[in-house]
């Protein structure tokens, strides 16, 4: 069951396009919910806030592909935790990001490439380094994809690429916390695929067939609809579904999590000194003997994150959670939280200091478990119910 965690936890919840550096969100920009409004531009990846990218990337002529910009991001963490997994440390010192972006944003064909290495913290779940992270999920090239503009309504994109999922986002400097939520562990996050996508007005509809929980068979369907009601405010839903069934299973692809079925709404809105982003979310795994799988189950639950901006150089993030799963203590077999009919609550404080490029925040996180099956909760012999973090990231976003 933890090594089915650590794999929810590196795996997770990510939107239709999870993170930019190089063109940075300025502070008119929505960046709650993804940027999608023009079939001709490239999904790229977007920081939700507070956090601000390098607004002048460095950039270079390449001839006939035109303008490519180069940026990164250099950020390392510390973490402190009660209740540690048996497999997990109490104290953890590690870079979050060391990663560089390649990218070409405009013209009939674009391109983006993010490689590096990076850490994946999440709520809830055991922690791993950095090396251990990126060899055992999505490697040292995590993003790599390219588009082509068909017509001025629509485009096609492909390679290994963001998920349409909703929510939080893959990497720690995109998110308004440095870890991840509760919910973010249930949802795929980077898969490969192709995916066409229709924009009209102030709707995107996006569809893509991928591999799901990154597992090299491209089984998964994901539609995605997008609705920008005015500069302040969108909303955006999210379905798909494993088509198949498939045993293939490791760290990057938890058996159960990849033959499950989700569903994603988020509001986003983003006006003046605030963010506020609030996100449902349900899943749900099917029986099937052949895979082992003797007991269907399912996750519902919400979170509310939302960002305040006191200044331009100091701001306070928040985020509560909860999450509970179908099933029964006493007779149940499949998890997907910490056991059946368990639930859990998580609430998560960060404020963050930027000054130009470089940045710092500290962070403090508690996670309630209700609920829960002994053995499959907190600490060395999983009986435990709570779990408290104390994080510090610092780097620079350039």
């Amino acid at each position: 069951m933890r090594r089915g965690l650590m794999a929810c936890a590196l795996i997770g919840l990510s939107t239709i396009g999870s993170a930019q550096i190089a063109k940075a969100a300025s502070d008119d920009d929505d960046d709650s919910v993804p940027k999608t409004e023009k079939s001709g531009e490239l999904e790229q990846p977007t920081i939700s806030g507070p956090l601000r990218a390098d607004p002048n990337p460095a950039s270079f002529m390449a001839g006939p592909l035109g303008k490519i910009n180069v940026s990164g991001v250099v950020t390392g963490y510390g973490l402190l935790q009660s209740n540690p997994y048996p497999d997990d440390r109490t104290g953890r010192v590690d870079f979050s990001n060391l990663q560089m972006i390649v990218q070409k944003a405009d013209g009939p064909v674009q391109f983006y490439i993010q490689t590096g290495i990076y850490s994946i913290p999440a709520l809830g779940v055991p922690n791993s380094s950095a090396i251990d992270t990126t060899s055992q999920t999505y490697g040292f090239v995590p993003l790599a994809y390219a588009k082509v503009k068909l017509s001025d309504e629509f485009s096609l994109q492909g390679g290994q690429m963001p998920s349409l999922f909703s929510g939080e986002r893959t990497f720690t400097f995109q998110n308004m916390n440095v870890e991840q939520g509760l919910l973010f562990n249930q949802a795929n996050n980077i898969n490969k695929g192709l995916q066409i996508a229709y924009s009209k007005d102030s709707t995107v509809i996006t569809t893509s067939l991928n591999d799901g929980f990154y597992s090299d068979r491209l089984t998964w369907l994901i539609g995605s609809v997008v609705y920008k009601f005015d500069d302040a405010n969108r909303v955006s839903f999210s379905a798909g579904a494993n088509l198949d069934r498939s045993s293939h299973e490791s760290v990057a692809t938890p058996l159960l999590q990849n033959n499950s079925s989700i569903y994603n709404i988020t509001y986003g809105y983003k006006s003046g000194p605030w963010i506020i982003s609030p996100y449902v979310q349900f899943t749900h795994v099917p029986r099937d003997f052949t895979l082992g799988i003797n007991e269907s189950a399912s996750t519902y639950g919400g979170a509310l994150l939302a960002s305040y901006s006191f200044t331009s150089q100091i701001s306070l993030a928040g985020r509560v959670e909860y999450i509970a799963q179908s099933g029964k203590k006493s007779t149940g077999e499949t998890s997907l939280l910490y056991g059946p009919g368990s639930k859990a609550f998580s609430a998560t404080i960060t404020p963050t200091f930027q000054v130009d490029r470089y940045y710092v925040r500290p962070e403090y996180s508690y996670v309630k478990a209700v609920n829960a099956t002994s053995g499959l909760a907190f600490g060395k012999n999983g009986d435990k119910k709570h779990q408290s973090r104390f994080v510090v990231e610092t780097g620079i976003l350039f």
